[in-house]
């Protein structure tokens, strides 16, 4: 077992992703939603603990120009 390991961890995007897997979220799912998070706090060029409500919803609005209705709402979900 990795002693560096810490549960929970004090990284935002990993506990996400690990209270995604306690609430049995499948694997593509949590793989989508991980990429959609981290990719609007690239965009934003923010971390988790930083980005605002306002800034969230301006870049879901660049990414729904871009996306198919379907995809789209796998963006909203993630971002929940």
């Amino acid at each position: 077992m990795n002693s560096n390991y810490q549960y929970p961890s004090k990284n935002p995007i990993l506990q996400l992703k690990q209270e995604m897997k306690l609430r049995r979220f499948s694997d593509k799912t949590i793989k989508s939603y991980l990429y959609y998070i981290t990719n609007i706090l690239k965009f934003a060029n923010k971390n988790p603990k930083t980005i605002y409500k306002g800034e969230v919803k301006e870049v879901i609005e660049k990414i729904e120009k871009d996306k198919t209705k379907g995809e789209f709402v796998v963006v909203v979900k993630g971002i929940r």
